[in-house]
C-alpha cells in the first residue's frame, strides 16, 4: 500500500492554479459588480422613497454615498464577497444612519468625510511601493479627506488619532528596518508631514474661507428691498412657503403654507407696495407698505375674501399666491409690515428698521385688515400634509408673529475675511474660531 504524500509547494502550486482559472475570477468580478449595483439600487430606491423635500434630498444623496464607499473600504482590505454584502447592507438598513441623512443636513456631510479618508487611507496602506505615484495619490487624498471633515465637535477626532498613531508605528517600523537608509526614513517624514498636516490645514482654511464668504451676506442684519428672504413662523419656528400646486375650493388659486424644514420653496422677494425695487440699497422700516414675491413661482402673496381650505371659522380668509403675467398686480398683493418688538423693545412707526431675527412682525393685508396667520391645522396629501397659512380678523394672536431667518442681497457689502490678516495671523484666527466653536458646540 503507498502513500502519497503532498508538499506545500505543491498545495500553494494547486491553489495559485486555482485562483488563476479564468472562469473564477470572471465570476468573482462580475459578483462584486452585481453587488455594487444591487446595493446602489436599493440605497437609491431607499432615499427616493423615504423623504421628498429639497434639503432632504440632498442631505439624504450624501449619506446614500455611504453605501458604495463602504463597499470599497471592505473590499481593498480582502474580505469575502459575504462579508462587503453584510457590512453594506447592515449600513443601507441601519435605523441611525437612515433618521441621520434625512433629517441632520450637518453630520451626513461629516460621516461621508470621515469614511472617505478611511478608505483613502486603507488604500494607501494596501500598497507597498513607497514613493510610487498611488502611494503619493492616497497619502495625498488622506490629507483631503481629513481637511474636509475636520469639525468643531468631537466626531472626526477619533479618525484623526487611529490615522496620527499608524503613522507613528509605520515610522517606527521602518526606522528599525535595516534597509531603510536615514535619508529614506527623513523622506517619509517629510512628505508625511506635507500630506497629513499641511494639506488637511490647506483644505481646512479654503473651505472655511468660502463659508465665511458665503455667510456673510446672510449675516447683514438689516433687510433692504430686494432681497431674497426666508419668513419664520415665531411660534411654531416653521417657514411661510408656496408652490405650483393649486387649491382644490375657493379661489383655486396657488397653495401658500408653513413649511417645517428649509427648502427652495421657502424664498420670498421683499418689494416695496407698489411692486418696484430702488435701485440704490433702501432698507425696510417699521409700518411700510410692502410685497413678497415667491422666487421660484413668480407670484404674489395675497389675500382675499375667499374661506381657506381647511379652517371654518368666520374670521379665516384664505391666502394664495398669484402671478399676474408681468402686470403690476393690485391691492391684494398689498400687506403692511408691523413691528411687535424689536430688541424686546416696542417700536414706533419709521422708528426701526427691519432686521433679520431681532424683528418680530406682523403682516397685515392692506385691504382685508387682517394678520398673516398660521396653526396646526396640516392638509392633507393634496398639498403633501404640510400646515395651513390663513388671514386672521380679529384680536391680537402670537400666532400672528413672525421673524426674518435668512437675508441676502447682491449690494450687502461681502467682506473678506483672511485678505486683512498675513498668513501666520489667518492661520492663528482659525485656529481661535475652531477651538471657541469646539467649545461652544460641546457645553453640557
Amino acid at each position: 500500500m503507498s502513500t502519497t504524500v503532498t508538499s506545500t509547494e505543491q498545495i500553494q502550486e494547486a491553489a495559485s492554479k486555482a485562483e488563476a482559472c479564468p472562469y473564477w475570477s470572471q465570476f468573482a468580478k462580475y459578483a462584486r459588480a452585481a453587488g455594487l449595483a444591487a446595493v446602489i439600487l436599493v440605497a437609491r430606491l431607499w432615499a427616493i422613497g423615504y423623504i421628498y423635500f429639497e434639503a432632504g434630498r440632498i442631505c439624504d444623496n450624501i449619506g446614500f454615498a455611504m453605501a458604495p464607499v463602504a463597499f470599497y473600504i471592505v473590499w481593498s482590505s480582502g474580505y469575502s464577497t459575504y462579508a462587503i454584502a453584510a457590512v453594506v447592507l447592515s449600513l443601507v438598513s441601519e435605523n441611525t444612519i437612515a433618521t441621520q441623512s434625512c433629517h441632520v443636513i450637518v453630520e451626513s456631510p461629516l460621516v461621508v468625510f470621515s469614511a472617505f479618508t478611511a478608505f483613502a487611507w486603507n488604500s494607501f496602506e494596501q500598497n507597498s511601493a513607497p514613493f510610487s505615484a498611488d502611494w503619493f495619490k492616497w497619502l495625498f487624498f488622506t490629507g483631503v479627506g481629513l481637511g474636509l471633515s475636520t469639525d468643531r465637535t468631537r466626531v472626526n477626532i477619533f479618525s484623526s488619532v487611529i490615522i496620527q498613531l499608524s503613522t507613528l508605528n509605520d515610522l517606527r517600523l521602518l526606522w528599525r528596518d535595516a534597509q531603510v537608509s536615514w535619508r529614506s526614513w527623513w523622506k517619509h517624514i517629510v512628505v508625511r508631514f506635507l500630506c497629513l498636516y499641511i494639506v488637511p490645514g490647506a483644505v481646512d482654511m479654503m473651505t472655511f474661507e468660502t463659508l465665511v464668504e458665503h455667510t456673510s451676506q446672510e449675516d447683514f442684519p438689516l433687510v433692504a428691498y430686494g432681497a431674497v428672504i426666508t419668513i419664520q413662523h415665531h411660534s411654531t419656528q416653521g417657514y411661510l412657503h408656496s408652490q405650483s400646486s393649486l387649491y382644490n375650493t375657493g379661489s383655486k388659486q396657488q397653495q401658500v403654507t408653513r413649511h417645517s424644514f428649509r427648502v427652495d420653496g421657502n424664498n420670498w422677494i421683499i418689494q416695496k407696495g407698489d411692486g418696484t425695487v430702488p435701485k440704490l440699497l433702501e432698507f425696510v422700516g417699521n409700518g411700510e407698505s410692502i410685497r413678497l414675491l415667491h422666487v421660484q413661482t413668480q407670484s404674489y402673496l395675497r389675500s382675499h375674501d375667499h374661506p381657506p381650505p381647511i379652517s371654518e371659522y368666520k374670521d379665516h380668509l384664505e391666502v394664495s399666491g398669484y402671478s399676474h403675467m408681468g402686470t403690476k398686480g393690485d391691492s391684494n398683493d398689498e400687506w403692511r409690515l408691523e413691528m411687535v418688538t424689536h430688541d424686546g423693545k416696542h417700536p414706533r412707526k419709521g422708528e426701526v428698521l427691519l432686521s433679520k431675527k431681532r424683528s418680530k412682525f406682523k403682516l397685515i393685508h392692506s385691504d382685508m385688515r387682517c394678520d398673516l396667520f398660521s396653526d396646526r391645522n396640516s392638509f392633507p396629501w393634496w398639498s403633501f400634509w404640510q400646515f395651513e397659512t390663513t388671514c386672521l380678523r380679529g384680536d391680537e394672536h402670537v400666532r400672528t408673529i413672525w421673524t426674518v431667518e435668512s437675508n441676502t442681497h447682491p449690494s450687502y457689502p461681502t467682506p473678506k475675511f483672511f485678505s486683512e490678516y498675513t498668513f501666520a495671523g489667518a492661520v492663528i484666527l482659525v485656529i481661535v474660531i475652531r477651538v471657541l466653536m469646539y467649545i461652544n458646540n460641546n457645553r453640557g
